[in-house]
């Protein structure tokens, strides 16, 4: 289950470093942002991970993929 995410506190250019918070990440295979895939994440523990939000990414729903059942974000994440 994906929770929420966390951008950085400070005015970040790209690229910029999502925190996503949630449940049973450990094994994730792939995050999209409005369905794009990111490039690099890591899955910090079974409920955070950091990804760089790919060149590209759309406004659109974080979707996280775990033995391939994916969960998407209640809430859109807005690219500026």
């Amino acid at each position: 289950m994906l929770c929420c995410w966390k951008r950085p506190s400070h005015n970040t250019r790209y690229p910029e470093v999502v925190t996503i918070t949630g449940t049973e990440f450990t094994g994730a295979s792939k995050v999209t942002f409005g369905a794009v895939a990111a490039t690099t994440f890591t899955v910090n523990s079974a409920t955070q991970i950091t990804a760089t939000v790919p060149t590209g990414a759309k406004t659109g729903k974080i979707g996280v993929t775990t033995n391939e059942v994916t969960a998407s974000s209640k809430t859109n994440f807005t690219v500026n």
